[in-house]
């Protein structure tokens, strides 16, 4: 009954946030949780298996890009090897582990399960390759076709509205203009976005060959044919070396059964199918399953564990009266714990975030327990004074900092990282992108067609420059120009100076060019590869006196009702009853009672009333107060044309 009503009052809430449900419960996470998880598993002598269940075509497991896909696989690997390690596990992020002899620990298992493996890019099977065992549905498809780049290109569209699209430029690879003065791909832009396809593939093959063993087999030629055959058959893909076993269902819950013996122990494990005699249960060793979020729960738990209140009280009365007889202290301070502040830089850069992370650096500084921060950078750019905000605070930080690179740290966001003392990133991270743009739009020609005409008043010659509805002239033409001359400018003697590269030759790496991380590390713009975890491991060594470091992610992340009086200002609206549904989350909230009707009643009503309507009057105040982005330093279409759609929208509004 009481679960009952738990549903329906879930239900009820996320049918009026939400169209997505089916039912299905949604985990969503940062990938240095999960790795965390893994590597708690790992270490954990009563773990003795760990199964993924990637489910089928329209599997819901995603992951941001292929950076993440390669530190999942990692801590895999750290599982899969914890065994051969006596003592602390090696968690880097590396494709080499260093491993000690002579260990008697039992070795610990990995499969992996998929209905199907054929999602968009398959990040799903290149994170499946890393268990050691395989199995695909009988009636699955696996499709290796290859990674795809694709770019959108609207002059066609922009010439037959007459609207005219001004751009300008430094570096023939700083692509994002392309989509409005080309119809397709130009010679640079089609050379950049090869190399970069091409590093990226190599990446995915390379780690699938050696997650599987199948150097020798799959060679250039072999993977040529694999992409260009198209969805492989289970049959196919046994064949090929690429999955072990394809059951016609998940074999989980059978080999769990199979293991499991009740409190009577004349009573026999449960038969296995004739399907699973193929299956070596033998070295399937685990008799219950927990679920990736009961486990993590489980791991907080158990680190967060403190004495009862009633052993402090009697402590705290032994330690009074014995200093009271003594007149001494009988007890030392405890020592203070050394913390590594963790500050994320995701999304496009601008003026708010640029705000509110120096807020969190000078924090962090005037922290006397935090020995180094870590900027986690997850950028593809955005406003140049934004980044060069953030980049400023760093440079003043009075302590060490650290970038760590996620899927994308490109242009504005590698404008922050070179000024970090050093920068790691994974072999997949896009970035680079060493360049800047500024784009002037003229829609007379466009207001002409409909009769609109735009006058102005001005009290100087490039008052009205900013204006769509103001073509362009040769004095605003040369102004544009000396501005994106000096960020330009200023971009290549940062990084010159942050990266030891005579400024010489900083144009070879620059123009606007987009390059892995690990084609950045051979040019000398990373310093190391590895994730988000490995970043840790080196400042806990490097700046801390212990390895014990507590790791201060900043900013905090919001309770329950700091989110519901937040209004929903500065994060998605969605997050207002995400936050509910924590309230009925607790079984504290379930057994005491309440009536759930009228909280929902009351509940809805208040959301509605303070939260969704402060989400519409935040943004229709600041559609008005919107200013011109002016020069950018973007490198990902999507975030700049999102700032170049709302500077019409504004227009269109007046």
């Amino acid at each position: 009954k009481r679960t009952q009503s738990k549903a329906s009052l879930i239900k009820s809430i996320i049918d009026l946030s939400s169209k997505e449900s089916d039912g299905e419960k949604i985990i969503q996470m940062e990938v240095r949780e999960l790795v965390d998880i893994i590597h708690e598993a790992a270490k954990d002598p009563k773990v003795v298996a760990l199964y993924g269940n990637f489910g089928g075509s329209e599997s819901k497991f995603t992951l941001g890009g292929l950076a993440h896909a390669e530190e999942i696989r990692n801590a895999i690997r750290v599982f899969n090897q914890s065994h051969q390690s006596p003592s602390e596990l090696n968690t880097s992020n590396t494709a080499d582990q260093n491993t000690t002899k002579g260990n008697s620990r039992m070795p610990k298992k990995t499969y992996a399960y998929g209905e199907s493996f054929t999602t968009p890019e398959n990040y799903s099977f290149f994170v499946a390759a890393e268990f050691q065992t395989i199995q695909m549905q009988t009636r699955g498809l696996l499709n290796l076709s290859g990674l795809c780049i694709g770019n959108s290109f609207f002059r066609g569209f922009l010439d037959k509205y007459g609207i005219k699209a001004h751009v300008f430029k430094h570096g023939q690879y700083k692509n994002f203009p392309n989509s409005f003065t080309d119809k397709g791909f130009n010679n640079p832009h089609l050379k950049s976005t090869k190399s970069l396809l091409a590093s990226l593939e190599g990446t995915v093959c390379s780690g699938i060959n050696s997650s599987r063993g199948i150097h020798e087999m799959f060679d250039d030629r072999t993977w040529r044919a694999v992409r260009d055959y198209g969805s492989l058959t289970t049959t196919n893909a046994k064949e090929l070396g690429l999955i072990d076993f394809h059951p016609p269902q998940n074999p989980l819950d059978y080999l769990i059964a199979s293991k499991d013996k009740s409190d009577n122990s004349e009573q026999e494990p449960k038969k296995l199918p004739e399907w699973l005699e193929n299956f070596d249960t033998r070295n399937f060793k685990a008799n219950h399953a927990i679920d990736l979020v009961k486990y993590s729960k489980q791991v907080q738990n158990r680190k967060k564990k403190k004495l009862s209140m009633l052993d402090i009280q009697f402590i705290q009365a032994f330690v009074e009266t014995v200093e009271k007889v003594t007149g001494t202290s009988i007890l030392e301070k405890p020592a203070v714990k050394e913390k590594i502040a963790l500050l994320n830089v995701d999304g496009s850069i601008n003026e708010s975030m640029a705000n509110s992370l120096i807020a969190q650096i000078k924090k962090a500084n005037n922290n006397p327990d935090v020995k180094c921060i870590i900027l986690r950078v997850n950028s593809p750019g955005g406003s140049a004074e934004a980044s060069e905000n953030i980049l400023m605070e760093c440079k003043d930080s009075s302590k060490p900092i650290i970038a760590s690179m996620g899927n994308v740290c490109a242009s504005g966001g590698y404008y922050v990282a070179s000024g970090c003392d050093k920068i790691f990133a994974m072999p997949s991270t896009i970035t680079g992108s060493i360049g800047v743009f500024n784009i002037k739009l003229d829609l007379t020609d466009l207001a002409k067609q409909y009769g609109i005409k735009v006058e102005y008043v001005s009290s100087g010659s490039l008052s009205s420059m900013n204006s769509p509805f103001e073509p362009l002239t040769k004095k605003m033409e040369k102004v544009i120009w000396r501005d994106i001359d000096d960020v330009y400018v200023r971009f290549k003697n940062i990084v010159s100076t942050g990266r030891g590269i005579p400024i010489d030759e900083v144009e070879d790496v620059a123009q606007g060019r987009v390059w892995t991380g690990e084609q950045a590390k051979t040019l000398g713009l990373v310093d190391e590869m590895g994730g988000i975890n490995h970043v840790i491991s080196y400042a806990k060594r490097t700046y801390a006196s212990s390895d014990d470091s507590e790791i201060l992610v900043l900013p905090k992340r919001l309770s329950f009702f700091e989110r519901i009086l937040d209004g929903g200002k500065g994060e998605n609206k969605l997050s207002i009853w995400n936050a509910t549904l924590d309230i009925f989350e607790s079984e504290s909230v379930l057994d005491s009672g309440y009536n759930h009707n009228r909280f929902q009643k009351q509940m809805m009503t208040g959301l509605l009333q303070n939260g969704s309507s402060r989400v519409v009057q935040n943004f229709i105040k600041s559609s008005k107060e919107f200013r011109s982005p002016g020069i950018m330093l973007a490198m990902d279409e999507d975030d700049a044309l999102n700032f170049y759609l709302q500077e019409l929208l504004y227009v269109g509004s007046q």
